[in-house]
């Protein structure tokens, strides 16, 4: 009996040392891409969103590791606008993060098959930024409903 406790605390302890060490690692969860291109003035766009999180962020700039311009908001901090019609052709989606007097906008226009994306800025009414995406670069993944679950519609 002694020798069958022995064995049992001694698999204790290692089964406890791979849970300690096993949390102390950093596990890090992969993004979901939104949205990635090219500017028409040679510039990169991402929008990105944290699974686990469900915090979105856009980024903008040459070198989007020090990019010129960057926004993050939670999910259920964020508007968005999804405007189809079949008569038209179009097929708009939208995302809107506001902070303090600045409205950020970032979406896909899909007229008639020519999809673009773009990003703009406002504040107080006035765009101080406005880029829009090269078509033939240009990764789109605003069809991804569950990505827009938590925010909310704007009309």
């Amino acid at each position: 009996m002694k020798l069958f406790t022995s064995f049992y605390m001694a698999v204790l302890m290692v089964l406890g040392f791979a849970v300690n060490a096993s949390a102390n690692q950093v596990v890090t969860v992969p993004e979901d891409l939104v949205l990635k291109c090219e500017t028409k003035e040679g510039k990169h766009l991402q929008v990105s969103r944290n699974p686990v999180t469900d915090v979105f962020t856009i980024l903008y700039g040459e070198d989007l590791r020090k990019p010129e311009y960057s926004v993050a908001a939670a999910g259920n901090n964020i508007g968005k606008s999804f405007r189809y019609s079949a008569e038209e052709g179009v097929d708009n989606r939208e995302i809107y993060i506001v902070a303090g007097r600045s409205m950020t906008t970032v979406g896909v226009n899909d007229q008639r098959g020519v999809i673009t994306g773009y990003l703009y800025e406002q504040v107080e009414m006035v765009k101080t930024l406005n880029a829009e995406c090269k078509p033939e670069k240009l990764v789109n993944h605003f069809d991804r409903d569950e990505y827009f679950e938590n925010l909310t519609e704007v009309d």
